[in-house]
């Protein structure tokens, strides 16, 4: 399967989210691990079949920018809460792997509301 991508922009530009996504059905957002940072690994293809797979680029990573303009894990956590609002996704399933776990496990502790299920790998 070939994901779409685009690119969503945040905080007047100074955050830019590359944004891969395919598939259909309640929407599932994946936050990559550092281990697997092309984007779109063969898990995706197989969650895309039930869901609506959302993958974002961590700032730094595969075109995403502004990771200098970040305090921290709470500013990461705010900036993804940001991206899912202008994703128009009030609520989603979370799912991670390592560093991207964490940041779906953050984002599910500091915006409950935003997490249908949370899913750590």
């Amino acid at each position: 399967m070939t994901p779409s991508e685009r690119t969503v922009e945040l905080r007047d530009g100074a955050l830019r989210f590359a944004v891969l996504s395919a598939g259909r059905g309640r929407p599932l957002v994946w936050f990559h691990s550092f281990h697997d940072r092309g984007g779109w690994p063969p898990l995706l293809d197989r969650l895309a079949e039930r869901y609506t797979v959302y993958a974002p680029f961590h700032p730094g990573v595969g075109g995403s920018e502004g990771v200098e303009t970040l305090d921290d894990v709470v500013d990461l956590t705010l900036a993804y809460d940001e991206l899912l609002g202008a994703l128009g996704l009030a609520q989603a399933h979370l799912g991670g792997h390592f560093f991207g776990g964490m940041v779906a496990a953050e984002l599910a502790a500091v915006f409950p509301a935003r997490a249908a299920r949370l899913v750590l790998v």
